[in-house]
C-alpha cells in the first residue's frame, strides 16, 4: 500500500464530506439525501483508515507480553462474553437504515471489536449452531426506520462469520430481530448456542428475576 497516496485520498474524501455538511447548514433540506451522502463517505473513510493503520501496525510475537485489553470507546460500543459463554455486544447507536445495501461500516466495526477482544488474550467461543438475537432500543423520536427489512442487520452475520461461527446459512445461524421502547437509543446483540435460546427468552420474560445488563425482563 502506498501510504502517502492512501492518506491523500482519505484527506480528499473528508474534504468532500465537510463541504457537503456546509451545504446542508446553509440550505437545510427536509429529506436526508445530503446527509446520507456525507454519512456514506465518512463510513468509507473510517474503514480505509482502519485498514491503513493495520497495515503499518508492528507484529507482536507470541512470546511478548500482551497488554491489558483497552476499553472500547463508548462512542462505538462494548463486547463481553458472559459466564454462560454468550457473546454480548452493545452498540451505542441504532442499526443504520439499509434499504438497498449492507452497511460496510457496521460490518467492519463489529469485526474490529471482536478481533480486538481476541488479540488481547481473551477467548471468543466458536459455535457449531448459534442464535443471533438483535434487540434495538429506541422510541419514535429517535428512530425513523421501522421496517426490519430496511435495517442493516445483515452486516452482523457477515461480521461474525469465521470468528464465532463457520457459516451464516439458515441451518447454522438462526436470527431473531427484537425491539423495545427506550429513551436512549442503542442496540444489544447476542450470539449464543441455539440450545440456549429458551433460557434467553425465559430471562427476557422475567422468569429468572431481574436479569442482567442488556437482558432485562420485558
Amino acid at each position: 500500500m502506498d501510504m502517502k497516496k492512501e492518506l491523500s485520498q482519505i484527506h480528499a474524501m473528508l474534504g468532500i464530506a465537510l463541504e457537503n455538511c456546509e451545504v446542508s447548514l446553509r440550505a437545510p433540506r427536509t429529506d436526508s439525501t445530503q446527509l446520507d451522502g456525507v454519512l456514506e463517505t465518512v463510513e468509507r473513510v473510517a474503514v480505509r483508515l482502519r485498514t491503513a493503520a493495520e497495515s503499518i501496525r508492528p507484529a507482536q510475537s507470541e512470546s511478548s507480553r500482551k497488554p491489558d485489553a483497552p476499553k472500547i470507546p463508548a462512542l462505538v460500543g462494548e463486547i463481553e462474553v458472559t459466564e454462560f459463554g454468550w457473546v454480548h455486544i452493545t452498540l451505542n447507536t441504532l442499526l443504520p437504515g439499509c434499504k438497498y445495501k449492507t452497511p460496510l461500516w457496521l460490518e467492519n466495526t463489529l469485526a474490529a471489536l471482536l478481533l480486538r477482544y481476541r488479540e488481547h488474550g481473551r477467548k471468543l467461543p466458536k459455535f457449531q449452531r448459534a442464535m443471533l438475537i438483535i434487540e434495538e432500543r429506541c422510541d419514535i423520536s429517535n428512530r425513523r426506520v421501522y421496517d426490519q427489512d430496511n435495517k442493516g442487520w445483515k452486516a452482523i452475520p457477515n461480521a461474525i462469520k469465521g470468528l464465532l461461527i463457520e457459516d451464516d446459512d439458515q441451518f447454522t445461524l438462526e436470527v431473531a430481530l427484537l425491539s423495545r421502547r427506550s429513551d436512549i437509543p442503542c442496540c444489544h446483540i447476542w450470539i449464543l448456542p441455539s440450545d440456549d435460546a429458551g433460557e434467553y427468552f425465559s430471562v427476557r420474560s422475567g422468569c429468572f428475576g431481574s436479569g442482567f445488563p442488556g437482558l432485562e425482563p420485558w
